[in-house]
């Protein structure tokens, strides 16, 4: 089941959605690969 609330969306894999959201990790690298300071919501 995908929360929304929690920033999850859904990964469809073989028909079954999966639910996936950004760490806090991933979203730091996204912001060092972007050379920004933070990523707008």
């Amino acid at each position: 089941m995908i929360n929304r609330y929690r920033g999850e969306s859904a990964l469809m894999v073989d028909g079954e959605p999966l639910p996936m959201r950004l760490t806090l990790g991933a979203l730091a690298e996204l912001e060092h690969a972007f050379s920004v300071d933070s990523l707008p919501a």
